[in-house]
């Protein structure tokens, strides 16, 4: 083994230092949003590297291509200038001394993660891998009982990155368990308690709990609440209240999915729901307004978002009175937190059926900082969208009145969420 080359990392604050450095097995680390985990691992795993064995393999596992390909990017500007190490861009992978390989992967094909023999694995978001992923890469280590260890926030309790932190918990050898708090981050000075203060008042409660403090919702990723929704359905019997809407929320379709119609009555309990499947656009007009009804005092919220935004003017020419929404990131956000107080609340209902499924497959995740809605792979989340739009024009506007064809910003509505 050749002598080690000398250079400077970052220096880890105390609680990332002991959760990263700790020398049993399989460690396992519930972490806030934003706390440097990913930083600090990378630190652990280049110093596995300089201390391993000749030709051993190194693996950084993240969920998806561009969580890896973000961290291999962070690993280069540690070493960028250091001698003995060379990049591999098309392999994602860093070469170092004595012909060491670290190389990041992505989990979403766990058959892709079998057959070799590796000496220290970081899983990176590790509460959004698949199960199998997990159990493939454990696979990989079990000849050279190298370290593993498992970062991420915390993402309701069906995943192997909470159940091994719960071993870990208990005591259990082999397994080391550290939660590194909003509170420690702010603490080591990682972000401001302003900030903090902020991220209270704009996620929905449950949300802010698991992103900032580590504590895991049965219902998983669900910003509704399991329970919430069951209670809200119960208000309604599972059934529209049959009552004139006031307000209407229209989710017009694309490519596979479901347009859909809902109208909301004075209550703010859902009179009417409606959802179709192949119409052309000018049958989905003639179907909104024979259910809306011409030159009728309820006002139509539609997603005016790409086509979304003619169907509009088509709707204005036929005497339907109608606003415009633009969903962004922002905007979608702002309105499904608007309608998920609404659900926790028990200021409107659910019905039973496609509407109550898919809110309850609903979920929330994190790219870049950033809190994502959205349905999962092969749903559909028309029937929530159409709710978020109707109570958000009950709620923005006041039942009856509206304003004709008025567009309002992202950054609007974002900032109008935190007050709903």
């Amino acid at each position: 083994m050749t002598a080690p080359v000398p250079f400077i990392l970052p220096a880890l604050y105390q609680k990332q230092r002991d959760a990263v450095c700790d020398t049993r097995r399989i460690v396992c680390i519930e972490s806030t949003t934003k706390a440097g985990k990913t930083l600090g691992c990378l630190i652990w795993q280049i110093g596995q590297i300089m201390s391993g064995p000749a030709d051993s393999e190194h693996w950084w596992v993240a969920p998806v291509y561009e969580q890896t390909n973000m961290a291999f990017r962070l690993a280069w500007s540690l070493l960028r200038g250091q001698p003995n190490f060379r990049q591999l861009l098309a392999e994602r992978a860093i070469i170092g001394p004595e012909n060491r390989r670290w190389s990041f992967r992505s989990a979403d094909k766990p058959d892709n993660l079998y057959g070799s023999a590796v000496s220290s694995v970081v899983l990176d978001e590790a509460s959004r891998i698949k199960n199998e992923s997990v159990d493939a890469v454990y696979s990989t280590t079990t000849r050279t009982r190298g370290p593993m260890r498992l970062i991420g926030n915390v993402r309701g309790r069906a995943n192997r990155h909470y159940q091994w932190s719960r071993r870990g918990e208990s005591g259990e050898p082999d397994f080391g368990y550290h939660r590194i708090t909003a509170d420690d981050a702010v603490a080591a000075g990682v972000y401001s308690a302003d900030d903090l203060d902020l991220a209270r008042r704009s996620l929905p409660h449950a949300v802010f709990r698991e992103l900032y403090y580590c504590e895991p919702a049965d219902d998983g990723a669900n910003p509704f609440g399991i329970d919430a929704i069951r209670a809200a359905c119960e208000l309604s019997n599972g059934k529209v209240s049959g009552l004139p809407a006031a307000v209407y929320g229209l989710d017009i379709a694309r490519k596979r999915d479901f347009a859909v119609l809902i109208g909301l009555d004075n209550n703010r309990h859902i009179a009417s729901l409606n959802r179709w499947h192949g119409l052309s656009y000018g049958g989905l007009l003639d179907e909104v307004r024979r259910v809306v009804g011409v030159a009728s005092k309820a006002c139509v919220v539609y997603d005016a978002t790409g086509v979304g935004d003619a169907f509009g003017e088509q709707l204005a020419a036929a005497r339907i009175y109608c606003e415009p929404f633009i969903f962004t990131n922002a905007s979608k956000q702002g309105i499904v937190e608007g309608l998920a107080l609404a659900i926790q609340q028990a200021r409107t209902t659910v019905i039973d059926g496609p509407h109550r499924t898919e809110l309850e497959a609903f979920e929330y995740d994190l790219k870049n900082g950033r809190v994502i809605y959205g349905a999962p792979a092969s749903m559909h989340d028309d029937c929530v969208c159409a709710h978020a739009l109707a109570w958000y024009g009950a709620e923005r506007f006041g039942v009856t009145n509206f304003k004709r064809r008025s567009v309002y910003s992202a950054e609007t509505i974002a900032s109008k969420s935190r007050t709903w």
